[in-house]
């Protein structure tokens, strides 16, 4: 796969990215997309029926997540996938913060987050090895894409840790 490179080179821009998927690819993309997105949704419903449960079940789901996505094939774009898969992810965790059931103090989002993170660290090196596996990714297309995923979620943590947490 190439990447179009607009305006003498450097990092490609949306439209390009876009551009080099093939129909089949991108539809995989899609399905892969709605998969994650029923379960983090039914995750996030089961934890409104049945509270402590969507805690505990975190970590699979977001090694799901990651795992449906970097199935959808190898022709899908390093950016995208990191940027879908850290989206779905950090909506799952808002929604279990937000509507999971019981008042949710500091001592619950330690937990909360303690289960987030035992689900992150394979998911991101689920990441790593898949784009490393792949020998005609540029260099620069592949630590954009593996530094895209841990500061969009470190940046979502930082900016709302708290969510949810009654004062």
């Amino acid at each position: 796969m190439t990447y179009i490179k607009r305006n003498g080179g450097g990092i490609p821009d949306f439209w390009s990215i876009i551009s080099t998927f093939d129909e089949c690819s991108f539809m995989k993309l899609i399905g892969a997309t709605a998969l994650c997105l029923v379960l983090v949704i039914g995750n996030v419903l089961l934890g409104y029926y049945c509270a402590p449960l969507e805690i505990l079940l975190t970590p699979l789901v977001v090694i799901g997540t990651m795992w449906l996505l970097l199935a959808a094939g190898p022709y899908a774009s390093p950016w995208l996938t990191s940027l879908l898969s850290a989206v779905l992810i950090c909506g799952h965790d808002a929604g279990v913060k937000l509507y999971g059931g019981g008042t949710h103090d500091s001592a619950g989002q330690g937990f909360i987050h303690a289960f987030l993170f035992f689900g992150l660290i394979p998911a991101y090196l689920l990441l790593l090895a898949r784009l490393d596996q792949r020998p005609n990714l540029p260099a620069s297309a592949r630590l954009v894409a593996n530094l895209l995923f841990p500061l969009l979620v470190g940046g979502y943590l930082s900016m709302f840790g708290w969510l949810g947490v009654e004062m």
